[in-house]
């Protein structure tokens, strides 16, 4: 009897192995649904890792405390649809999905990067007891796993804003950076005298701004090179 085939994450339906530049996705989607994604494989900005220009790093003035921010595809209505699964609608088995697809994402782009671990993007106590777990957290764990980079919780959120979907542009780069503190579980491991070497892992990379709220509250605590590594753009 043939062993029956592993279920699609997204669909249901057979999920297909892996095959050459998608390895990471073996056994997780069907044929159908991973031709839906939308991988961002050739940046044209070299700052934020998007796949055609992009005015918010023209527009930008000034360091933003990272070195350079990568993503995994661009942010297309399927791949919202995605994420709302995740994200809101509480499937936290998805985060296997979605951190195989930041580990293809860290292999194309951060291949040569020796970093000395992950960290991730956290969210409030308020927003955690709400949705029951910090997707970010999740993905970044899995996509860890997979790459054999340690995950260290670095940052504590001290108040809760809206949701960033919910905001335009103008409001989005008002998160200061008072937001975040470089005081989580981990956060000990920054210091010394060595500079760390860090990739900083979200779901959606907006504006940058959430990414250069954190870096700037780790550099206030160590000397890092931060790089971003976000699932979508």
């Amino acid at each position: 009897m043939r062993p029956r085939s592993a279920a699609c994450r997204i669909c249901g339906g057979a999920a297909i192995p892996g095959e050459s530049g998608c390895e990471e996705l073996a056994g997780l989607l069907c044929r159908n649904c991973r031709r839906l994604i939308p991988w961002i494989d050739e940046p044209v900005c070299f700052r934020c890792g998007r796949g055609e220009t992009c005015p918010d790093c023209v527009r930008a003035h000034g360091p933003r405390g990272y070195e350079m921010s990568r993503s995994a595809v661009r942010y297309t209505p399927e791949m919202k649809a995605w994420l709302a699964r995740y994200k809101y609608r509480g499937d936290e088995r998805q985060s296997v999905l979605f951190g195989a697809m930041l580990a293809r994402a860290y292999r194309r782009h951060y291949r040569d990067l020796r970093p000395d671990a992950i960290g991730f993007v956290p969210v409030t106590a308020e927003r955690l007891e709400e949705r029951g777990f910090n997707q970010a957290e999740r993905m970044a764990m899995e996509a860890g796993r997979r790459l054999g980079i340690p995950v260290w919780n670095l940052l504590v959120r001290h108040r809760q804003t809206d949701s960033q979907s919910r905001k335009n542009r103008r409001e989005r780069l008002r998160i200061g950076a008072d937001m975040y503190e470089a005081s989580g579980t981990d956060a000990s491991r920054l210091d010394g005298p060595r500079p760390k070497t860090l990739i900083l892992v979200d779901d959606v990379y907006t504006t940058g701004s959430t990414l250069a709220a954190c870096a700037t509250a780790i550099a206030a605590r160590a000397a890092c090179r931060i790089y971003g590594l976000t699932w979508a753009r």
